[in-house]
């Protein structure tokens, strides 16, 4: 259950950067429709972008979903479980 809802978050959080090219290069990159992560080139090919381009769209696309105002829900699955194995290392 807890894993189907980070699946949807997730999905909520791509699909809130408001740019299909980065979430088509997120989903493919990660897996994320099939759990099969893609390489660059397979991501660019299917894209018809240069591996150059994924790999912009992809730190862009990134560092989006690093801004508090994007991620606070996904926070709440590392959050406790995080701060434990910090602690633990």
């Amino acid at each position: 259950a807890e894993f189907d809802s980070l699946k949807r978050d997730i999905r909520a959080a791509i699909d809130g950067l408001g740019n299909d090219r980065e979430r088509d290069v997120l989903i493919w990159r990660f897996g994320l429709e099939d759990g099969s992560p893609r390489t660059l080139g397979q991501t660019a090919e299917r894209l018809g972008i240069t591996k150059d381009r994924v790999r912009m769209v992809e730190a862009r696309a990134l560092n989006k979903l690093r801004h508090p105002q994007r991620n606070h829900r996904l926070k709440d699955y590392v959050g406790e479980h995080h701060h434990r194995t910090a602690e633990e290392v």
